[in-house]
Formats: C-alpha cells, structure tokens, sequence
C-alpha cells in the first residue's frame, strides 16, 4: 500500500467540468487504510474528503466542498495510486457529484512538495481509534 500521509498534491490532468483545476492543492492524512483530505484553490474555497483503501491500492472516496457560487458540492469517486519512474507518487480519480448537476469527470494528480513550503492551509488534525 502506498503511504500518502503528509503528502501534498496539484492536478496534472482534468476534465474541465468540475471545479477543481491546476491551482486546487490537496493535502493527505493516512492511517492505516483510511484518508483524510483538505484541498482548495482554483474554484473551491474548502474541500474535505474521506477515503478507504483496498489491498489494491485502490480508493472509495466521499468529498465535498464549497466553491467560489457559495454552493455546497458533494460526491463520489474512486482512486488508483502508483509511483512513477521519478518516485513521484500520482493518484488517478473518477469522480461523480451526488449534488446540482451530478457531472462526471475525471482527473490525475501528482505529488509537489509538502504545502507548507507552498503556503497552502494544512488539513484539520484528526484521529482514529482502532
């Protein structure tokens, strides 16, 4: 299983009908399989989501956010995480709003330097009890 903890990440590809774009940062908690995230930038003022990770690597993901509107978008999506020649870890999403127009889309990511070199918020602490 790769470890995104602590690790930050800008988009490299996108279908240009959600609101994420090249300047939304995403940062990552992990413990054990379960994720957290924050992301904002672009058109989403705050982000959240929540994901499980199979011993595939692969992600079942909830997300919601607000964007620049003031309107509360929320969805699905599924994740595929591999490591590329150059180490960088890329995730690769699938993604549904389950709200307004319940677009489809989909978009890849790869991992920049940790945010607080970039000046990007960093995530909300949370925890997990087994």
């Amino acid at each position: 299983m790769i470890n995104i903890n602590n690790k930050s990440f800008k988009i490299i590809s996108y279908t240009s009908n959600g609101d994420i774009n090249p300047d939304t940062v995403f940062h990552y908690k992990q413990f054990k399989n379960q994720i957290s995230g924050t992301y904002k930038g672009g058109y989403v003022k705050a982000g959240f989501l929540d994901a499980i990770i199979d011993n595939n690597d692969n992600w079942q993901v909830k997300y919601y956010h607000t964007n620049l509107f003031n309107e509360l978008i929320t969805g699905n999506c599924t994740c595929t995480s591999s490591i590329q020649s150059d180490g960088k870890i890329r995730l690769t999403f699938e993604w549904q709003r389950t709200s307004k127009d319940f677009t489809k889309g989909k978009a890849v990511f790869e991992e920049i330097e940790n945010t607080s070199k970039v000046g990007i918020r960093k995530p909300i602490p949370f925890s997990f009890s087994v």
